[in-house]
């Protein structure tokens, strides 16, 4: 019998039982990059949007020239900047917190952690295995998207 389940992130104590226990099957996070286009002038346009998603819930990112909603991102000057301001409203979803294993959450309700180096922004589903392989849907440009991908589910062990 296959179980499936929706990760409930609400209770730290659950966390860390299934971290632990994802961990010990050998499951593998869901990773992902948005990476900005080198030339600075090179920003998204008005009304592009991005999707992340975690498995369980997608957000979706719109770009405006000045951002007045959640989930809006104020397209920056150069590259670096909207970038910036794009992981900004990742990390605004809610209020940072840390996982079992020490990542610092941009949004616990997504599960999804992520940081920024150069013109790149790294993403990494909290969620072991799967449920966490679900594209990111990009209309932006000026932008090249990979992921989320690379979760796995591990093998399971024969039942005794």
């Amino acid at each position: 019998m296959v179980l499936a389940y929706v990760p409930d992130r609400t209770l730290p104590q659950l966390i860390q039982i299934r971290n632990a226990l994802e961990a010990q099957l050998g499951l593998i996070k869901a990773t992902g990059t948005i990476v900005f286009d080198a030339t600075p002038a090179n920003v998204p346009t008005a009304d592009d949007t991005l999707i992340i998603s975690d498995g369980v819930t997608a957000t979706t990112y719109t770009w405006k020239a000045a951002a007045a909603a959640a989930n809006e991102v104020t397209i920056g000057a150069t590259a670096t900047l909207s970038g910036v301001n794009l992981l900004a409203a990742i990390q605004a979803n809610s209020p940072a917190t840390t996982d079992n294993e020490g990542n610092t959450l941009a949004d616990p309700a997504r599960g999804i952690t992520a940081t920024m180096a150069s013109l790149t922004i790294s993403l990494t589903n909290t969620v072991h295995g799967t449920l966490g392989n679900v594209a990111i849907t990009d209309s932006t440009d000026n932008v090249t998207v990979t992921g989320m991908s690379g979760g796995a589910d591990g093998v399971q062990a024969d039942p005794i």
